[in-house]
C-alpha cells in the first residue's frame, strides 16, 4: 500500500534551516528530507518513516519547501511551474506520479476540497488532521475522514463536509530525547510556543509567570522562546523576557534546558487535552505544567506525570513549590518522560494510523460494494438487453 503525506511547515524555519546547512539544497530530494526529519521539526506529525518500518510504501512531502520540492521536480523531470502556485502544482504532480492508495493532507487548510479535486488521480482514501481553527471558506466534501484530538475540531469537519471523524493525537520521535540528552539546565521555567490572538487564555499565563518570576523576593528563572507576527507589539515584561522563537531541534533543546515546563492548549480547545506540546515537552524529560483538563487523565497521571493548575495563582504557587522540592519536580518529569517514551512512541502512533487508515479502507470497499450493483443484479441484466 502506497501512502503519501503532504505537509507544510512554517516559512520562517526552512529559511533558518537551510540557511544553516549549506549545500543541503543541492542535495537529492530524500537526503533533504531525511535531513528536515532529523532535526524534529512537527515530529510529532510525521508518520511515513513509522510507516515504513511496519511495511508500508510511505512517502513525505513538505509542500511549501521550495528547495526539496524544486529537486523532486528535476529528479522526475517536470519544470515550468508558476511562480505563484507552483506550491500546488508540484504537489499535484507528486500524487499524480506517485499515485497512492492513501492521501494524507496534514494541513488541510492549504490543501482541501478543491486541491483534491484538481488531481487527475483519485487516491482510495483522503483524510487530514487539524487541532486548529478552520477558516469558514475551507472544503473537506472530498475527505473520507479527518482527524483530531479536539472534539470541536470533528464537529466542524462533519460541518464543511468530511465523512467520517475519528479521535486522534500526535506522538513523539524517541531519537529526540537521546539528541538532546546533554542539554544543561538554564531555566527553572520555559515556555516555547505562539503568542497569537487565538491563545488569549495562554496568553495571560505566560504574563502571569513573567511577572512573578521579576517578583525581587521570591524571583525565578524564565526562560521564553516566542513566535510572534508583531513582538514590538508585546507586554513590555514579555518584550523584556523574549529570546525569540526556537524551530526543530532548537525548540526540544530549549524545553530540555527547564526544570519546567509550561503548557497551556489553543483558545479553541478549552477543556480537552493532548496538544503536540504536551508530549513535545513530557518527552524532552521536563517537569510539565500543564493546565487542568477533565480528559487529561487519558495522557498523563495527575501530580505523578504532569502536574496541573487551573488558575494563575495556582500555577505560580506549584512553580514555587517545586523550585523548594527538586527532587519531586524530578521525580515527576522523570515519569512522565517515561510514560511518554513508553506510550507516546511514533512507532506506537504509527500503529495506531496504520489501523485507521486499514479500518477506512475496509468502510470505503464497503460502500464501493454496495453502491456497485453485481453482475447478476436487475440493474445489469437491464443493462445487458437494452444494448
Amino acid at each position: 500500500m502506497t501512502i503519501l503525506q503532504i505537509h507544510t511547515f512554517y516559512d520562517q524555519f526552512l529559511s533558518e534551516f537551510y540557511a544553516g546547512a549549506a549545500g543541503l539544497d543541492r542535495q537529492p530530494f530524500e537526503a533533504q528530507i531525511a535531513a528536515l526529519l532529523q532535526d524534529g521539526f512537527a515530529g510529532g506529525h510525521m508518520f511515513p518513516p513509522y510507516l515504513r518500518e511496519i511495511g508500508y510504501d510511505a512517502h513525505l512531502a513538505i509542500a511549501n519547501c521550495p528547495q526539496a520540492q524544486l529537486q523532486w521536480a528535476r529528479e522526475k523531470g517536470f519544470s515550468g511551474f508558476s511562480p505563484q502556485n507552483w506550491v500546488y502544482e508540484i504537489a499535484r504532480r507528486q500524487v499524480e506520479t506517485l499515485k497512492p492508495d492513501v492521501l494524507y493532507l496534514s494541513d488541510p487548510i492549504t490543501f482541501d476540497s478543491r486541491f483534491v479535486r484538481s488531481l487527475s488521480w483519485k487516491p482510495s482514501v483522503v483524510m487530514g488532521w487539524r487541532a486548529a481553527s478552520i477558516p469558514s471558506p475551507t472544503d473537506w466534501t472530498e475527505f473520507h475522514l479527518m482527524l483530531s484530538h479536539l472534539q470541536v475540531c470533528r464537529q466542524k469537519a462533519l460541518e464543511r463536509g468530511a465523512r467520517a471523524v475519528e479521535h486522534f493525537y500526535p506522538g513523539y520521535p524517541g531519537f529526540l530525547a537521546e539528541k538532546i540528552r546533554a542539554e544543561p539546565l538554564a531555566w527553572d521555567v520555559v515556555f516555547s510556543g505562539q503568542w497569537t490572538g487565538e491563545h488569549a487564555q495562554r496568553n495571560q499565563l505566560i504574563l502571569e509567570v513573567a511577572r512573578a518570576a521579576a517578583d525581587k523576593k521570591r524571583p525565578f528563572s524564565f526562560g521564553l522562546f516566542l513566535a510572534c507576527r508583531n513582538p514590538a507589539g508585546l507586554p513590555a515584561e514579555i518584550r523584556e523576557l523574549n529570546r525569540g522563537p526556537r524551530w526543530g531541534s532548537a525548540m526540544f533543546r530549549a524545553l530540555k534546558s527547564g526544570r519546567m515546563a509550561l503548557n497551556a492548549e489553543i483558545d479553541l480547545a478549552r477543556g480537552e487535552a493532548g496538544n503536540m506540546r504536551l508530549f513535545e515537552a513530557t518527552g524532552t524529560g521536563a517537569c510539565v505544567l500543564t493546565e487542568e483538563q477533565p480528559n487529561l487523565e487519558r495522557y498523563f497521571k495527575r501530580g505523578t506525570e504532569v502536574v496541573t493548575f487551573q488558575t494563575g495563582p495556582e500555577l505560580i504557587d506549584k512553580i514555587r513549590h517545586l523550585l523548594e522540592s527538586p527532587e519531586e519536580c524530578a521525580a515527576i518529569a522523570r515519569r512522565g518522560q517515561e510514560r511518554c517514551l513508553r506510550d507516546y512512541s511514533m512507532q506506537n502512533r504509527a500503529r495506531e494510523f496504520a489501523g485507521i487508515i486499514e479500518h477506512q479502507l475496509g468502510r470505503n470497499s464497503a460502500r464501493m460494494s454496495i453502491s456497485q450493483p453485481r453482475p447478476d443484479s436487475a440493474a445489469t441484466l437491464l443493462g445487458q438487453a437494452l444494448e
